[in-house]
């Protein structure tokens, strides 16, 4: 799991992300990628609850797409890696205020 979390709440671009998995079993030579992602697009209640109005008694509808809009959501579809010598290498983005979940399976 990692996250970039930021006193200030303010918009800058994405942090590059260059993250280094050891300790992978060696005798396994690629792995199933699920990267799964909290941000102001994905997995956020918070996000949809503001674009509804912010309502105090959300409706019976509302409350269905807040508990929808909080599941984890995967951030790309899931993709098998290479795996060399119990090492991988992943690089992408991680916007402020977001957190990413990085599971591997072999």
């Amino acid at each position: 799991m990692l996250w970039n979390y930021h006193d200030e709440d303010i918009d800058v671009p994405a942090s590059p992300i260059d993250l280094v998995v050891k300790g992978l079993p060696e005798s396994a030579h690629r792995a199933l990628l699920e990267h799964f992602r909290v941000d102001r697009h994905h997995s956020n209640a918070f996000t949809v609850w503001n674009e509804m109005g912010s309502p105090q008694s959300p409706s019976a509808r509302q409350y269905e797409q807040l508990q929808r809009a909080g599941q984890l959501q995967l951030l790309t579809s899931p993709a098998r890696i290479p795996l060399e010598h119990g090492v991988t290498r992943l690089q992408f983005t991680l916007p402020r205020q977001a957190v990413s979940l990085v599971r591997l399976t072999w």
